[in-house]
Formats: C-alpha cells, sequence, structure tokens
C-alpha cells in the first residue's frame, strides 16, 4: 500500500525547511530574514505589510526582521512613493551581497532536489505543485468568505 500524498509532501516540506534554515544560518541569516532579502532583491519597495505576507509572518514578527536588517546594514528604509505614512525597504550593498550568497544556497538544494530528474519531469513537478498551491489558496478564500457569512 503506498502513502497518503499528503504525508509524503508534509515530510518534504519539514525537510525542505530544515535544509532551507541551515542554508541561511550558513549566510549568517535566519530563514525570514533570507526570504525578505529575496523578496527585496527581485521587488525593491516593498512595505513591511508586504513583506509580512510574502513570508507569512504577523506584521509584529516581521517589524523585528525589519529592525534586525536595518540594524546589519542589510536593508534601508525610506519613503512610499504615494502614501507618506508608510515605509518601504531596499537592499542595500551588503543586503545585495547576502542576498545572493543565500540564493546560491537555496540554488543548491534545489538542485539536489531536483537532480534526479529529467528536464520535463522537473516542468512537470513544477506545473503540479503550482496547481496544488493554487487549488489550496482557492479553497481557502472559499471557505474565507463562507467563515464570513
Amino acid at each position: 500500500m503506498t502513502e497518503p500524498i499528503l504525508l509524503d509532501l508534509m515530510r518534504l516540506q519539514e525537510l525542505l525547511r530544515a535544509t532551507l534554515d541551515r542554508a541561511a544560518r550558513d549566510a549568517g541569516l535566519g530563514t525570514s530574514e533570507y526570504v525578505v532579502l529575496r523578496a527585496l532583491a527581485q521587488t525593491p519597495g516593498l512595505s513591511g505589510a508586504e513583506l509580512a505576507r510574502v513570508v507569512k509572518v504577523t506584521p509584529q514578527s516581521m517589524h523585528g526582521v525589519l529592525v534586525r536588517l536595518q540594524r546589519d546594514g542589510s536593508i534601508e528604509p525610506g519613503p512610499h512613493p504615494t502614501d507618506k505614512r508608510l515605509r518601504v525597504f531596499s537592499l542595500t550593498r551588503t543586503g545585495k551581497a547576502a542576498a545572493r550568497t543565500a540564493s546560491a544556497g537555496a540554488k543548491a538544494i534545489e538542485a539536489r532536489l531536483t537532480g534526479g530528474l529529467t528536464e520535463e519531469e522537473r516542468a512537470r513537478l513544477s506545473r503540479s505543485v503550482r496547481a496544488c498551491v493554487e487549488a489550496l489558496e482557492a479553497a481557502g478564500l472559499q471557505a474565507a468568505a463562507r467563515d464570513r457569512r
């Protein structure tokens, strides 16, 4: 009898998280710090609330991450282009270097994860995982709408 895919995915998530935590630590970062640096490398000028959504933490937790990254000289705050009450963040030279180092670790993890797959299998896995995420997100939105009624 085969194990349910949910258990396999949960184990994979656990292993990925532990491996990413280790790679982030090797780069001198926590996982949340790494994800923030990666997000800002891809999309400069995000607010604290936007970063909290990306990292999937509370705004209060994100505040602590942002304080640490500012103290370490990895990010710098600036004014929001349209809402002067908000602050947005961008990477400093130090932050860009840290993001590159951590990204190299993440790429190595992905290479180990998919090393035994063909290009076609990697593409199919990517599409399948994305479809699963979208299905659960859609179900979550529907459930949230029902709960509000």
